[in-house]
């Protein structure tokens, strides 16, 4: 079947459904609700990343995908610091003329959780809804920057060399997109795929990445890949190599499983045993896996926000935690100092002051780093200012200005402690 005709299938399929749920639809509110909910409160692997069932499946990952427990550590929890912000004269002033108040731009980015932090103390932690300061939530496209500081640390360590190919570490992706490119470029996202890093459509390149790794159901009478591997061995090139930046979560896939064929662990595991057991986190982590066993490291990952501003205040402090170096300070340094400055954000298309390096987009007109994800996923970190800030959103739509937004609100807050109001 044709995939105009699987489109029109589904589409089909979709309206009927919405034509028979009619006045019953599923809401926010009766998500998940009854014994049992009906069909259309009910959240399956593929609803969770729309509206209304969005916000609940962030929260419930292992309900949706199979997860691997990451092991906080035997360390106690790393405190925070106390809570001493007074936002009240806080107004954002954004680019396109509005004036926010802070109750307005959380509203209009959909954040469940803000966690603002600086110099050492926790300065603000908001919540919405049902989310709380336990609450995990998936990090989404944001999981890439953990893969790449994981991967950073470990070409630090030797375990595997960033000048060397792809098919050097995977002969089986020889014939790919990957043939003759380097880990470095797969790392820094310069390699020219023919993939199609679209979300929210369910036939994109993105969303067959997803269904691989047991994270988004397929749609009717198609049939994923059954594992990652499996998957990126039919990813195919498409230009000049190293020529522009291309972000593609396919390449995330591709360094995750450079790093199990290297080390003998998963992802998940080196997650656990180099990175998050120092943090002195609260709750366990979850990452999501495949049916191989792979860990899903593009997308997979799962935090609570004050374990996630743990990992950024960690990276602020250049590399230490506790009063122990999780991290070696050349290699924060190095992800600090970025890349070649080869593209924009939303919002921001007029001013490509940014770059990419090991997972995280570096701002050089500011000197801040920053962890994207869809549906609005951040950790925003400000050397200069010794600020870190987390958002956990639910916006409804994966990618578009609102990224550009979150960015202004993390600026205005840096603005707004530094004046020290």
């Amino acid at each position: 079947m044709s995939v105009v005709r699987r489109r029109l299938r589904s589409g089909l399929l979709l309206l009927g459904i919405s034509l028979a749920v009619g006045a019953t639809a599923a809401t926010p509110n009766t998500i998940m609700q009854g014994a049992p909910p009906v069909t259309a409160d009910v959240v399956t692997a593929r609803n969770w990343l729309t509206p209304p069932h969005l916000s609940w499946g962030l929260e419930h990952l292992e309900q949706i995908a199979r997860v691997s427990s990451v092991d906080r550590g035997d360390a106690p929890a790393t405190p925070l610091g106390p809570l001493w912000l007074d936002l009240g004269k806080f107004l954002l002033a954004t680019r396109d003329g509005r004036t926010l108040s802070l109750d307005a731009a959380l509203e209009a980015l959909s954040i469940n959780a803000l966690l603002v932090w600086q110099d050492g103390s926790l300065r603000l932690e908001r919540y919405r809804g049902a989310h709380g300061p336990r609450t995990r939530q998936a990090l989404l496209t944001a999981s890439a920057s953990v893969t790449g500081l994981l991967a950073e640390m470990q070409i630090d360590a030797k375990a595997f060399d960033d000048m060397r190919l792809v098919s050097f570490y995977l002969p089986e992706l020889k014939g790919s997109a990957w043939d003759n490119v380097s880990v470095r470029e797969t790392l820094d996202m310069e390699v020219a795929l023919d993939f199609r890093e679209i979300y929210g459509d369910p036939w994109s390149d993105f969303s067959q990445l997803l269904n691989a790794g047991g994270l988004l159901g397929p749609e009717p009478g198609f049939t994923p890949a059954p594992s990652l591997n499996e998957y990126l061995h039919g990813v195919r090139g498409q230009g000049e190599h190293s020529a522009q930046y291309q972000y593609a979560s396919a390449n995330v896939e591709v360094i995750g499983w450079i790093m199990q064929r290297a080390t003998g662990k998963s992802v998940a595991a080196l997650f656990a045993e180099q990175l998050y057991g120092g943090l002195g986190a609260e709750r366990e982590a979850l990452f999501a896996t495949d049916a191989a066993g792979m860990t899903v490291a593009s997308t997979g990952l799962a935090l609570t926000a004050r374990d996630w501003l743990r990992l950024g205040v960690m990276l602020q402090q250049g590399g230490q935690a506790n009063l122990n170096q999780v991290v070696e300070p050349r290699v924060v340094e190095k992800i600090f100092a970025g890349g070649q400055r080869r593209h924009a954000m939303p919002g921001r298309e007029d001013a490509p002051f940014f770059s990419y390096r090991g997972g995280w987009h570096v701002d050089h007109a500011s000197g801040a780093i920053g962890a994207w994800g869809i549906h609005g996923q951040f950790l925003f970190i400000a050397p200069r200012a010794k600020v870190v800030v987390v958002m956990q959103s639910a916006h409804p739509e994966p990618y578009g200005p609102h990224w550009g937004l979150a960015e202004e609100l993390f600026q205005a807050l840096v603005e707004y402690l530094n004046r020290g109001l």
